[in-house]
């Protein structure tokens, strides 16, 4: 496969391809894209181009296509397989205000799910799609998940692209984790028991589990309350499941993330 790196670093300016501005007739201005530098060594960041990475030729379908020049190739150059990733996309409108778009993706929401991304393997991220190029043309792959963001693009004045956790097989973490992707993995199990202990207080009381993870599925959480969303999320599941019980089992057998650590020993 070909390919060649760009220099991506913080603060180089990328120009988008015409694509983004032709998205509407009274849009003629070409945002700035912004790539964050790599996070680490252990990982390479490019720009996407489908003349350096024809392997992922045709991902992008319809008003996605716009995503392109927004998108990026991160090369695992490791020996370690990562395990999870959450990258932003901030927009920068002609008028100042800002929009921010966060996508993630990790393998601790199934038992015994492969990686994100093996070692020495390259990743295409654009919003809402983490492809590897070791599994392009398998089934069920496809770029209609951007929450509409192609449209929003065109209308952007600068796009700032960042990796702001990668999570590797041991636990390495990397990237600033402004958001708290981490801990959100961490709480995650937690939540799954819950949810799993509450049904099985419901069946040693004779009483339905439906009400129980009932009232879990109505309950408020404020912003930055991963434990009590991820309850939430996990309860509405399980009552709309078309499996009750394989639900109940996959939240049983829910994986927990590593025990994380920087290899500076800086603060994750």
């Amino acid at each position: 496969m070909q390919r060649t790196e760009l220099a991506l670093l913080a603060g180089v300016v990328l120009i988008a391809s015409p694509a983004l501005a032709s998205l509407g007739a009274q849009e003629t201005l070409v945002p700035e894209i912004h790539m964050a530098e790599s996070p680490g060594a252990a990982v390479a960041i490019s720009q996407f181009s489908e003349a350096q990475f024809p392997v992922f030729k045709g991902l992008l379908k319809g008003e996605d296509a716009a995503l392109q020049s927004a998108s990026f190739v991160l090369t695992n150059t490791s020996d370690k397989a990562i395990f999870a990733i959450s990258a932003e996309w901030l927009l920068t409108g002609r008028d100042g205000r800002e929009r921010r778009w966060s996508f993630h993706s990790d393998n601790f929401m199934f038992p015994k799910a492969g990686p994100v991304l093996k070692p020495h393997d390259k990743l295409f991220v654009a919003p809402g799609l983490f492809v590897p190029a070791s599994t392009v043309g398998n089934p069920g792959v496809s770029g209609d998940m951007s929450a509409g963001l192609g449209r929003e693009l065109g209308k952007a004045a600068r796009v700032e692209v960042v990796v702001d956790c990668l999570i590797f097989e041991d636990g390495e973490l990397l990237g600033p984790n402004k958001r708290g992707y981490s801990y959100e993995l961490q709480t995650r199990k937690q939540a799954a028991e819950a949810v799993v202990q509450a049904v099985i207080a419901a069946q040693q009381k004779g009483e339905p589990p439906s009400r129980a993870v009932g009232e879990l599925s109505a309950a408020k959480y404020d912003r930055g309350d991963f434990i009590n969303k991820c309850k939430t999320r996990f309860a509405k599941g399980l009552l709309n499941a078309p499996n009750f019980q394989a639900e109940l089992s996959r939240l049983q057998d829910l994986p927990s993330p590593p025990k994380l650590y920087r290899s500076n020993g800086g603060t994750l």
